[in-house]
């Protein structure tokens, strides 16, 4: 399907599966869609205000945003949490000519929505003071010299004086905008109410509504009545709080209008209806509410609710389990292959219905996917589509990721794009199709995890199998690994007719490359001869093994009737060719050059290989005294 590539937003965020972060990414994309923009949503499962190796590794899913593909790119900055990432982002954006659209963070030459929370917060406040009458009302705060908890303090404050009502600093605690240090500064308090060494506020104000229902239910435990005996107020506007007795009265911002504008600033750009960047600031709305008295509180069916959320944390605990197991299974092994392969037998677990992993180098070099020559290369691991499983190890050009993917995209224009990768040892990213109707981001949270925790696990257990199987100073197969890959393309082509080449292969004059020149010369020139063979090798994908100190095997193990004879026959002369290049290429003081045996038979079973190989060291043998006649007692160039 061709794609208006100008049609394109990116959005920036980090953990969208926190209620605020989800209500913004969910309008957003709606107004998207009905304007006809196709969205990309790239989410680190972590904000970066601290710097870990795992945060390092989630930042690289940034690095794929295709910005010169991009209407625009929007940028949750709060979300994020870090200057330098967000200011690396607005640079390649601009750098690309993009626009950038911050969301609740201010940045130079960008279109900014700001949040407009010390207003908002100040109506509570007033609300409670003034409105309410009360006098004497306590605070909590969150994190000491946060700015938005010391700017809704100073609020408190500013009021309080206004109204001639006195601020006392027992009268202020921090709760870390938390749980658990919020019901510590409340239990102290109603200790000193209960011992009589103060006063009973008529209020509780907090800084967000976490502090305030935690304060809300510790009032409630000591027999006090909300509204009644004391009022209390949150900010933020979270899910929780409406679902508690009473009603939470909060704050929140209006996540429709905020798509709203987002959209129509990129309208804006797109149309030149403006030439220079603008701010917008929203402000929050105040649902004045059972907590503080506005509205009666209703009673309501706890069981139900409870019922509701037991059977959510079911849900949960049950995907979790399923997850483990996914976990403990994919992860029993060191076969990329076998990994990928293991995919379908687990994409019921799957956060989305149309799925896709894309690996790049680190992830599939030296392992059992060969389908990629450049280390740019990536490759689509596995693809599922409305439920089919497909993979198709397949070479995807760097400059072609983007398109690699248009089958999932075109499910609902909207995609996710997650990183995978262990620590900062980073391995490529999912992509998922984003239906905000279906899509549990907490799901794809866990699961992202999973899968991070399963790829580092294989991706490690390959390198400790490479090590086992691999010779260490060529990077080909040694011995053991050269037995190990024939007998499994063997087993592969069970019930077959199959023809085994045999290509032995011994470097000439290694004990004189090593006496006159050195050993570390020595290691160049059996490095040079395993590069050759790999070379010669590569098309037809055969295994190559250095079997001793100088001794190569390169053979092939095929289908009989598909058996490409030709190669065969051509195959000492193209190995010599490209040995002699390297020798010429090299500029080394001495030859570097090899003899070589080969032979193709029948193989009717494993007893044949030892012969075949025997016979494929006979022609070697041949060929190096041959060698020996021909050569000049000159051991250095011309």
């Amino acid at each position: 399907m061709e794609r208006d590539m100008n049609k394109i937003i990116a959005i920036c965020a980090a953990q969208i599966y926190l209620w605020e972060q989800e209500r913004q990414i969910h309008a957003i994309c709606d107004c998207a869609r009905e304007r006809g923009y196709e969205v990309m949503i790239y989410n680190l499962s972590v904000k970066m205000d601290v710097e870990t190796s795992h945060s390092r590794g989630e930042l690289s899913v940034f690095s794929v945003i295709p910005y010169d593909q991009l209407a625009a790119l929007v940028v949750l900055g709060e979300s994020i949490r870090n200057d330098a990432v967000c200011d690396d982002l607005v640079a390649k954006a601009h750098k690309n000519n993009v626009p950038v659209v911050m969301l609740d963070c201010y940045k130079k030459g960008c279109y900014n929505i700001k949040f407009d929370y010390e207003k908002s917060f100040e109506q509570i406040v007033r609300h409670v003071i003034e409105y309410h009458g009360c006098q004497e009302v306590n605070f909590i705060a969150g994190y000491r010299d946060n700015d938005f908890s010391e700017q809704r303090l100073e609020t408190y404050r500013r009021v309080m004086k206004e109204n001639g009502c006195t601020v006392k600093e027992e009268y202020i605690a921090y709760g870390d905008f938390w749980e658990f240090p919020s019901r510590a500064a409340m239990e102290k308090w109603v200790q000193e109410w209960e011992a009589g060494t103060s006063r009973r506020p008529e209020a509780i104000i907090c800084a967000n509504d976490m502090m305030a229902i935690t304060a809300s239910n510790v009032l409630q435990n000591h027999g006090l009545r909300v509204p009644e005996d004391v009022i209390v107020t949150g900010f933020d506007g979270l899910l929780l709080g409406e679902c508690c007795m009473p009603k939470l009265t909060s704050a929140k911002n209006d996540a429709a209008q905020i798509g709203l504008n987002v959209i129509q600033m990129i309208d804006d750009h797109q149309n030149g209806k403006c030439t220079n960047v603008y701010d917008i600031v929203v402000p929050f709305y105040v649902d004045y509410s059972e907590s503080c008295g506005c509205e009666p509180v209703k009673q309501r069916n706890l069981s139900e609710e409870v019922m509701h959320w037991y059977g959510q944390r079911e849900i949960a605990r049950y995907k979790s389990y399923d997850f483990f197991m996914m976990t403990n299974s994919m992860s029993d092994g060191h076969s990329l292959v076998k990994l990928a392969e293991s995919f379908q037998e687990y994409k019921d677990c799957f956060p989305a219905d149309n799925f896709m992993i894309i690996v790049n180098h680190n992830f599939y070099h030296d392992s059992d996917i060969c389908c990629a020559s450049d280390v740019t290369d990536l490759v689509k691991l596995v693809e599922i589509c409305d439920g089919t499983f497909t993979m198709p190890l397949e070479r995807i050009p760097l400059e072609k990721q983007l398109q690699c993917f248009d089958r999932i995209r075109a499910c609902t224009n909207q995609v996710i794009v997650v990183p995978i990768h262990w620590q900062s040892e980073i391995y490529g990213y999912m992509v998922v199709s984003h239906d905000a109707a279906k899509m549990d981001y907490g799901m794809l949270y866990e699961f992202s995890m999973s899968l991070d925790q399963v790829f580092g696990t294989v991706r490690k257990q390959a390198q400790l199998y490479s090590l086992y199987v691999k010779d260490a100073l060529t990077a080909i197969y040694n011995r053991h690994g050269f037995y190990d890959e024939l007998r499994n393309r063997i087993a592969k082509l069970a019930g077959k007719r199959k023809m085994l080449f045999m290509a032995s292969v011994d470097l000439d004059r290694l004990k004189f490359i090593n006496d006159h020149y050195g050993h570390i010369e020595g290691d160049f020139a059996i490095r040079s001869i395993a590069q050759a063979i790999s070379d010669t090798a590569v098309e037809v994908n055969g295994i190559c093994a250095r079997f001793g100190g100088d001794e190569y095997v390169m053979c092939l193990v095929e289908e009989y009737d598909k058996a490409n004879l030709t190669f065969y026959e051509q195959y000492r002369q193209m190995l010599r060719e490209r040995i002699a290049q390297i020798d010429r290429e090299s500029g080394k003081p001495y030859r570097i050059c090899a003899s070589c045996g080969v032979i193709w038979e029948e193989l009717h079973g494993a007893s044949d290989i030892e012969h075949i190989m025997k016979q494929a060291d006979d022609e070697m043998y041949a060929d190096k005294e041959e060698h020996h006649k021909r050569l000049t007692q000159k051991e250095t160039k011309e």
